[in-house]
């Protein structure tokens, strides 16, 4: 702040003054001063020279022509410009009474005439500096009531009083912003007690904090804390200081809002985990009474298939295993989006072929491609290690998803699979694993591209009969690759086509021979040691299928339909292991699997859970108490497979390994087929395509014609059967028969 010395620099007075000897000497005095002296000789000019010029003072004679000096002061001060401008007396000394006159129409001071020059300057910046700090204050005063009156806390200035009950505080002003928080005037609280105003303020523990505050003089802050009495509910925050006056101000807001916005969110928060829960339970629930029904569908066509000769029943027959898979398949993703949001999917990571798996994929897709004129291209990276470790399901799942769409949205022109090695490092044996899909299809929009990962969100057109699906592939795509530390880039131009782009860090397989393949000699059947079991299935259809599964097995089945009834039989039977499944009434699978475990003379039988879904993580319980689980549905081979852990096994069918399968020609066919084939079936034989091998067992049926071989024909019109119908399994056992001939 500047001071008052400074401020009152180029004042201006104005001299109202008759005598022109008066007004010469009050000019010398002035003169060399940096205080500037307007002149004017009548009470009507100085009336009009004050309200225009707005002197920081006025010299004001009494006695002027026409209008006095008093009636100028009155005018003057009932001015609302001129009001507070100060007016120093010009008189004589024998005008005393005069001069009492002067104090009661609003004068300040007055001067003698004669006067010492000395006295005069003295007397006028006496006057100036008062009306200079006046006006400061009245500044900062002004000032302070904006800041005071706009600051949006509540302020509420005390006075401490003492009282016959001891110290209290008075209101001695609040602002705006309390009179809207306390919805109270601040005339009815200047002067009050706070105590009388605010019955509650000690229980609240406001009142001990303005004592301390006022005793010690050192600040405190009063944390949230809950109000309430007669006049007050809610929540404040107060901060309380003193000032050098012993005033005491508190500032506070009112957080009753952000309190009833946190309790909101709180309970959003746990309607939102109990909504979750409950989708989760239902999502369970879903799973289990869709899988049941699907497990009888898919396991009667399996049990079908072994006695069903006719080549159009089993067609049909596949196709009811085909519908039901795509069903399961449809299942599972809505699973695994709910445990991928509720974050408890996993990821499994061992050494796998990454050659083999994309080796699947062209044989996979090769009809898809031939069905639709397409090309199909796979491009495999020289550099690309043979075996890494990474979660092979959730690989194949998202090239699954990939190269699916790419599929489903070409209609002309090519899809490629595109697999690359990115930062080989062999010396840390890591690498990135880069996987393109790129098609030539319709192609996405723009503005599409920012929520196609979306789950249940579908590309424009898509949600018409022509392109079916969930609207999950590419979620689940992301989702999986993100939790394998990876990433999935899109490229697209709407009309011409997309590119999918998924990089997935991952380690280089050091020992190739730790990466799992399935056994080539597939069990057909299993004959155990005499032995007894129990299965405790509620569903009918689930208790036929298994069954039948165990026909011939040499194992003696018992049933139950719920908990009590197993745990009755165990009790009256040698039971070697028990097939235990999670849903049923009265008493569930796992009540009755951890009561068994409880028992010194059952904890020893090995119990395999069937569960139709895993969704709420059962499986981590199931594990604590159970020797394993099979999930729903359940085929033949996976059920054989986990029985021959825990019961002895007294003999394997096996299926005869298809690389050594015998096919019978004559010589001269043999001949035949060697001179016109042979080069043929090696190309084949590398990639094992469908659609290649429809094709040669076209090729192969003319050409027995032809030559008029019988068994030739008959052996091309079986290898066209499955190829035709999709039945890789059986086409590629059939297609390798002639290994025989050309080897």
């Amino acid at each position: 702040m500047k001071d008052i010395e400074d401020l009152i620099k180029n004042s201006k007075i104005l001299v109202v003054e008759d005598s022109p000897g008066v007004v010469k000497i009050i000019s010398e005095v002035f003169k060399d001063s940096e205080i500037d002296a307007i002149f004017v000789d009548n009470g009507r000019e100085a009336i009009d020279m004050a309200v225009s010029e707005l002197p920081d003072l006025i010299l004001l004679d009494i006695h002027l022509p026409e209008l006095d000096g008093y009636g100028v002061a009155n005018y003057l001060k009932k001015n609302n410009k001129t009001k507070d401008t100060p007016i120093v007396l010009l008189t004589i000394e024998s005008e005393r009474e005069d001069i009492f006159r002067g104090f009661q129409v609003g004068a300040v001071d007055y001067i003698t005439k004669p006067f010492y020059p000395e006295e005069l300057v003295c007397r006028v910046k006496n006057h100036l500096k008062f009306k200079k700090a006046e006006d400061l204050l009245k500044e900062n005063q002004t000032r302070y009531q904006g800041l005071f009156n706009c600051i949006k806390s509540g302020v509420a200035v005390y006075e401490a009083v003492n009282t016959p009950n001891g110290i209290d505080f008075v209101f001695k002003d609040i602002n705006k912003a309390c009179e809207k928080i306390e919805s109270v005037k601040k005339e009815n609280l200047i002067g009050k007690k706070v105590t009388e105003v605010f019955p509650g303020v000690r229980e609240f523990g406001l009142f001990d904090i303005l004592v301390r505050v006022w005793q010690t003089g050192e600040p405190n802050f009063h944390p949230i804390s809950f109000y309430e009495d007669n006049r007050i509910i809610g929540w404040r925050e107060n901060y309380v200081y003193k000032l050098p006056s012993g005033e005491i101000i508190a500032v506070y807001d009112d957080v009753t809002e952000q309190k009833i916005a946190e309790r909101n969110l709180i309970s959003a928060k746990e309607a939102a985990e109990k909504a979750n829960k409950v989708k989760s339970e239902f999502l369970a629930n879903m799973s289990h009474e869709i899988r049941t029904p699907l497990n009888a569908i898919l396991g009667f066509s399996e049990l079908l298939k072994g006695s069903v000769q006719d080549d159009r029943s089993n067609e049909y027959l596949d196709g009811i295993s085909i519908s039901g898979r795509s069903l399961l398949n449809l299942i599972n993703d809505i699973l695994d989006l709910s445990k991928i949001e509720a974050g408890k999917l996993e990821i499994a990571k061992k050494a796998v072929s990454i050659h083999a798996i994309i080796k699947e994929f062209q044989r996979l897709f090769s009809f898809k491609a031939k069905e639709k004129s397409l090309e199909y291209k796979i491009d495999i990276d020289g550099n690309l290690p043979e075996g890494l470790v990474l979660d092979e399901i959730r690989l194949r799942q998202i090239i699954l998803n990939l190269l699916g769409n790419a599929f489903k949205f070409t209609h002309r022109g090519s899809v490629a699979l595109r697999v690359k090695a990115n930062n080989l490092n062999l010396e840390n044996q890591t690498v990135e694993l880069i996987i393109e899909v790129i098609d030539t299809g319709i192609g996405i929009r723009e503005e599409e591209q920012n929520y196609i990962f979306e789950a249940f969100r579908q590309r424009d057109g898509q949600n018409t009969r022509r392109y079916e699906g969930s609207g999950l592939g590419l979620t689940i795509s992301r989702r999986l690759s993100e939790l394998m530390g990876g990433q999935i880039e899109l490229e697209s131009e709407f009309g011409k086509g997309s590119s999918f782009r998924v990089t997935i860090p991952c380690l280089v397989a050091k020992d190739i021979n730790s990466i799992e393949t399935e056994d080539e000699n597939l069990v057909e059947e299993i004959i155990f040691e005499p032995a007894t079991i129990l299965l405790a299935e509620d569903a009918v259809s689930n208790r036929d299928i298994l069954r039948g599964y165990l026909r011939n097995s040499n194992l003696t089945l018992l049933e139950a339909t719920n908990g009590i009834e197993a745990i009755e039989h165990i009790a009256n039977h040698d039971v070697s292991l028990v097939l235990m499944d999670v849903q049923m009434p009265i008493m569930n699978g796992y009540q009755a699997t951890k009561l068994l475990k409880e028992k010194e003379d059952t904890k020893q039988i090995p119990i395999i859970v069937l569960t139709a879904s895993l969704l709420n993580g059962e499986n981590k319980e199931i594990k604590k108490i159970s020797q394993s689980f099979l999930q729903k549905p359940i085929s033949k081979k996976k059920l054989l497979k986990e029985l021959s852990k825990y019961l002895p096994i007294k003999q394997e069918i096996i299926e005869p390994n298809i690389t050594k399968t015998k096919v019978e020609f004559d010589p001269v066919t043999k001949n035949e087929l060697r001179n016109n084939f042979l080069f043929k079936y090696n190309q084949i034989k590398r990639f094992m395509l469908n659609s290649d091998i429809e094709e040669f067992a076209i090729q192969l049926q003319t050409f027995s014609k032809k030559i008029q071989s019988k068994e030739l024909e008959t052996y091309a019109a079986a290898l066209h059967n499955y190829a035709y119908n999709l039945s890789i399994e059986k086409m590629n056992k059939k297609f390798l028969e002639l290994d025989e001939i050309f080897l």
